[in-house]
């Protein structure tokens, strides 16, 4: 059966650098989880519209368990967590499979659905984003969409999907996220028409593979 993949939200105990050695602690007894990758957020904003997370949240874990038992979020190393299972689309390239620090910079958006439109109705926008996003966001080195099947924290922030769009360099970050100031509209445009945009939260990352 393939692995079952979780995406977790929340907040560093301490310093945010401290996380890294403190989920490969928690990984080392919970064989269970067979892969992890954590995005510490950065202090300050590379990305041509100055986005950053404004709810606190500077933590983002990719987990992949063997089977559908819950995460032990009680003693993952961060405050407030958040866990979904979420299903992986990989739009474009591949993230490296070497144990250690990612080169480059991640960007993670968390999505809430348009007011008025349901889930499906929203998915079914972000289902096509990519064609807009993968013309116009064209220095990314991979794109990786994940599409919530299950809130499995009580009470979470109802995100219908993830994105993480990952670049090589903070220069490729700032310089080539839009390919045009018409395609800088035309992304705007089309998330507006399936994303509430009040609500869009957006983590500029560096990025580790732990496991």
């Amino acid at each position: 059966m393939n692995p079952i993949k979780h995406v977790v939200t929340g907040k560093a105990r301490g310093a945010p650098g401290a996380a890294v050695p403190a989920f490969a602690r928690f990984l080392g007894d919970r064989p269970e989880i067979v892969r992890c990758a954590l995005h510490v957020a950065i202090e300050d904003a590379i990305g041509p519209n100055g986005e950053q997370t404004s709810d606190g949240v500077n933590l983002i874990a990719e987990c992949w368990t063997v089977d559908h038992r819950s995460l032990d979020l009680i003693r993952m190393p961060l405050a407030d967590p958040a866990a979904y299972r979420v299903r992986e689309v990989v739009e474009k390239g591949a993230r490296g499979t070497a144990p250690g620090p990612a080169p480059g910079i991640s960007v993670l958006a968390r999505l809430t659905a348009k007011p008025g439109m349901t889930v499906r109705e929203a998915v079914a926008g972000y289902d096509r984003h990519p064609l807009t996003a993968l013309r116009v966001h064209f220095g990314m080195e991979y794109y990786i969409r994940n599409v919530t099947e299950v809130v499995e924290t009580h009470g979470a922030s109802p995100y219908f999907g993830f994105s993480l769009l990952h670049y090589a360099c903070d220069e490729d970050r700032a310089e080539k996220h839009y390919d045009s100031p018409e395609g800088r509209q035309a992304i705007r445009d089309d998330i507006a028409s399936f994303l509430d945009t009040a609500k869009l939260q957006v983590m500029e990352a560096r990025s580790w593979l732990l496991r």
